[in-house]
């Protein structure tokens, strides 16, 4: 059992209905009923839920997400036809995980997170009702002309997502996925974002609020997140801190510039080859880094390879040096972004 689980089952042994808001009273009796599935139907040594769990919402609701953990349906009230995101989670252990941070980042701060409105757990299933987004980045930045967005919207998109990351963090765990696909627009202000899917983040401070030994950790197998935003230090097995969600976030920046990373052409997903290219990039002379326009974010690259494991992020240096570019390139913030054009 990974240290991970061991935290979490600890705090959440067994988990109920939380705060039902009016309008969803009777959505457990209407969702959530056994519909004849029993314990013989979870596979208990993998701690799946049965797929034939919640019928009306996989029939009724529509499949607007979909991963390794759960998939995420946008449903309605019956009452007061207010919409709603329902993630409907495979495992207990992955319930547990998702429902602790969300209830952290809803302490930490509503801006930058979703609204949590009711959580299930029980032996016929598990799974989430959030208060409903809007697109992840990378759809809207692929739905623009040019397939990318213009310095005044990822200026302050880069601002937005960094302090999304930094309020993560005081949770003590790392997001270990941080990609344009896992930050949306907020329905509460279209010139917002917000960041989703902790399924696979890992705790980095214990309850005291001290760093976990790395040692404390089995080693990696294999690289955790999403390949072409992973950092090198993960591609190199090595166990992820916040320094490596921040350059995760670089590697995002990045693409909001040019519209693709460097590596994009890469499709068979070759783990060998994209680990050299991000090698590779922190390597190109001027005249290369001139036929790109990321240029001006280059030397992060030598400020975050310097941060390791234990190493405290200066967050108020990268937010200053965004800060500086917005000056620099006359950004407005009352200019509308790309997409409310």
């Amino acid at each position: 059992m990974s240290i991970e689980h061991e935290e979490v089952t600890k705090d959440f042994s067994d988990c109920e209905t939380a705060h039902i808001p009016e309008d969803l009273k009777g959505f457990e009796e209407t969702h959530c009923s056994q519909q004849n599935i029993g314990v013989n139907d979870i596979n208990t040594e993998n701690e799946k839920y049965s797929s034939k769990c919640y019928p009306d919402i996989s029939s009724n609701g529509e499949l607007i997400g979909e991963g390794g953990f759960g998939r995420v349906y946008e449903v309605h009230s019956f009452k007061s036809k207010k919409k709603y995101a329902v993630k409907m989670v495979k495992t207990k252990s992955s319930f547990l995980l998702e429902y602790k941070l969300i209830m952290k980042t809803m302490m930490i701060s509503q801006e930058y997170f979703c609204k949590l409105y009711m959580a299930y757990c029980k032996s016929d299933g598990a799974f989430l009702v959030l208060s409903l987004e809007g697109s992840d980045l990378k759809s809207v930045m692929v739905s623009q002309p040019k397939k990318k967005f213009s310095t005044h919207t990822l200026l302050r998109l880069a601002l937005q997502m960094l302090l999304a990351i930094e309020a993560f963090h005081q949770t003590g765990y790392v997001h270990q996925d941080i990609k344009l696909a896992n930050f949306v627009l907020s329905n509460d202000s279209r010139s917002r974002i917000k960041m989703i899917d902790f399924g696979i983040a890992k705790k980095y401070k214990n309850s005291r609020g001290d760093i976990i030994p790395e040692d404390k950790y089995q080693k990696p197998k294999n690289y955790v997140g999403t390949l072409n935003y992973c950092s090198l230090r993960v591609h190199n097995l090595y166990h992820s801190s916040p320094r490596d969600d921040v350059e995760s976030w670089l590697y995002c920046v990045i693409q909001t510039v040019d519209g693709k990373l460097p590596w994009h052409k890469q499709s068979n997903g070759d783990q060998n080859i994209i680990a050299k290219m991000k090698h590779d990039i922190r390597l190109w002379s001027k005249e290369e880094l001139k036929q790109h326009k990321f240029h001006a974010f280059h030397k992060l690259f030598a400020v975050i390879d310097k941060w390791e494991y234990y190493d405290k992020v200066d967050y108020e240096y990268l937010k200053e040096f965004l800060k500086k570019l917005m000056v620099s390139n006359n950004i407005d913030n009352d200019l509308k972004y790309d997409w409310e054009k």
